[in-house]
């Protein structure tokens, strides 16, 4: 164990070149890769640039449940406690017949496949809100009730729906010029159950975020803070708002044309730290944003496939298709592109694997590895699950890849490491053999599930 740590060590110190560095290892040993920001890719050529597929696919069909057909929202829920007994996950539809529905189905399998089995175990019913349109469903797994976002002209409303089935107002906001408006509305859920909700490509652009109670709603930002109008001097209207945080900091990052304006605000006070604008070589169609908010890559459109078209900057990802703004996810180091019936994930720059799915749109729940899409054919919700490049793994293939996940997907195979598996017949001790450490928590694991 300590040695394959030491090698791991001395391939990340040592200078890069294009040469493989040798290791040998039995069949039946694994490897271990211990720095978390590396992607392993495994391949039979050595020089990477002609790598052109793995073998394991990032997308596989899970499991399909019934939705309803007025179906607006879903939510996968850590579950009530109710008699003493902690359930299952549970898997909450929002949908209207006459009034407003929850209902909550329980897996009997915390990894949900395609055998699985449900039942129904939540039925919740609205109380006086069937004149509100309301599209934004949240559990707030603390106070265990959920909150509902609906409008109705001029109005926006804030909703609680506890598990006794009482429907309370919480807040209602007048609107007015938003809505005549017609700007786009985007919602963003912070760690601390907080909602930020952003209208948008406006002239009245205004963003809003609720206490931890969900039971206020204050604004952020809009048109009007005179910060603000210096920082988009020059912003005509803000075509779309993306998010994210850290533990003390939210970034907002308005995005108009061939450029984007960062804007780093304080949780403790609602004021604005700094700010930056960025000009891009052509239109910005999203940015690429890591979990730390310390990677931003604008995603740009070319309208050629051509690298002479436009003076592209290293630090920009170019599409040379136009794609809806929701349609384009980063999610576990993979972009996911989605266009009508096609779905591309990039897992590299030159290296993606192409599926076929639904016309409908794609909602991700990635903290769970999961995304769904709507099947109207066959009236389901059909589940995929989002498989990542293992850490731990039993090499298969000639040469194995450790490759900087912040730069893959830009092009950058400068600091791309190569290591060159060298496959003996019998077993070495100076690499660490998993397997045994393997089979220990197998066997612990199934102690624990018959209890």
């Amino acid at each position: 164990m300590y040695l394959i740590f030491i090698i791991e060590l001395f391939l990340i110190q040592r200078s890069y070149s294009n040469t493989c560095q040798n290791i040998s290892i039995s069949p039946n040993q694994y490897y271990y890769s211990y720095y978390p920001n590396l992607l392993i890719l495994e391949a039979n050529v050595e020089n990477f640039n002609n790598v052109q597929s793995i073998n394991m696919e990032i997308v596989k069909k899970s499991f399909a449940i019934p939705y309803h057909q007025n179906f607006l929202a879903l939510q996968i829920i850590n579950p009530f406690q109710m008699k003493n007994k902690i359930q299952d996950k549970l898997i909450c539809q929002l949908f209207k017949v006459d009034e407003y529905s929850i209902n909550c189905i329980e897996s009997h399998s915390i990894f949900f496949d395609q055998k699985d089995e449900f039942k129904l175990v939540i039925q919740l019913q609205t109380q006086n809100i069937s004149q509100d349109y309301c599209d934004y469903m949240h559990f707030d797994e603390t106070k265990q009730i959920f909150i509902l976002l609906c409008h109705n002209y001029p109005m926006f409303k804030i909703y609680e729906v506890n598990i006794h089935n009482e429907t309370t107002l919480l807040q209602q906001l007048n609107l007015t010029i938003q809505f005549q408006e017609k700007c786009k509305r985007a919602q963003y859920l912070l760690n601390d159950q907080t909602i930020i909700i952003a209208f948008h490509k406006c002239t009245h652009w205004m963003i809003l975020i609720t206490d931890q109670s969900n039971k206020q709603i204050q604004i952020l930002l809009d048109y009007q803070y005179n910060l603000m109008k210096d920082v988009l001097l020059d912003f005509y209207i803000v075509n779309e708002i993306q998010f994210c945080e850290t533990t003390s900091t939210i970034f907002l990052y308005f995005i108009e044309q061939n450029r984007y304006a960062s804007i780093q605000i304080t949780r403790s006070q609602i004021n604005i730290q700094q700010y930056f604008i960025y000009i891009a070589t052509n239109l910005i169609q999203k940015l690429i944003i890591n979990s730390k908010c310390s990677l931003k890559i604008p995603i740009i459109y070319n309208q050629e496939y051509s690298e002479n078209t436009t003076i592209v900057k290293n630090s920009e990802f170019v599409l040379y298709n136009l794609y809806e703004f929701n349609d384009i996810n980063y999610i576990q180091n993979y972009l996911f592109l989605k266009r009508n019936t096609e779905l591309i994930v990039d897992i590299t720059k030159y290296i993606n694997q192409t599926y076929q799915i639904e016309t409908t749109p794609l909602i991700f729940l990635e903290q769970l590895n999961l995304f769904y899409q709507i099947n109207p054919k066959n009236k389901i919700i059909q589940f995929y699950r989002i498989s990542s490049l293992r850490k731990i793994f039993k090499p298969r293939e000639k040469y194995i890849f450790l490759i900087d996940e912040e730069q893959q997907l830009i092009g950058n195979t400068d600091n791309i490491q190569c290591i060159k598996i060298d496959y003996k017949d019998k077993d070495l001790n100076n690499i660490f053999d998993i397997e045994t450490t393997f089979n220990c928590k197998m066997k612990f694991n199934s102690q624990v599930s018959k209890e």
